[in-house]
């Protein structure tokens, strides 16, 4: 009768340990993040949109003819990490080596969005001749 309460023991250990680990591996918390990017008031397509959060793995999207984007943070799986992020747009590729986006907008920290848990429409309006500061 020992035998089989540790027998019995073990199988619910070994069930709550494997149930525990799927619940971790559903990953971070994600909010559903879509919107456009206009340059000079004009769509921008082809753009690839990035959003890095301080912590974690950064979701990417590329803009369609009309400049909307949908956040991807890994293959099937739309969304971003909750949080803030640095945002980073880059018209740059292999195929199309000329930027057309203004460096501040292509590196780190002239953009930033905060994504919160559920629906996100996050546009950008991007400029490509900074305003003259008086």
């Amino acid at each position: 009768m020992h035998r089989y309460l540790c027998v019995g023991s073990l199988i619910v250990f070994v069930i709550a340990v494997i149930c525990g680990c799927n619940a971790q591996s559903n990953g971070p918390e994600l909010g559903q993040v879509e919107g456009r990017v206009m340059l000079d008031g004009k769509p921008l397509s082809d753009a690839t949109v990035i959003f890095r959060p301080s912590l974690g793995r950064e979701s990417r999207a590329i803009t369609d003819a009309d400049g909307h984007y949908t956040l991807q943070y890994t293959p099937g799986n739309n969304g971003a990490i909750t949080g803030d992020h640095v945002v980073i747009i880059s018209t740059r590729t292999e195929a199309h080596p000329k930027e057309l986006v203004p460096l501040a907008y292509t590196t780190r920290g002239a953009l930033t969005a905060k994504v919160q848990p559920g629906k996100n429409e996050i546009d950008f309006h991007l400029e490509s001749k900074p305003k003259k500061v008086p």
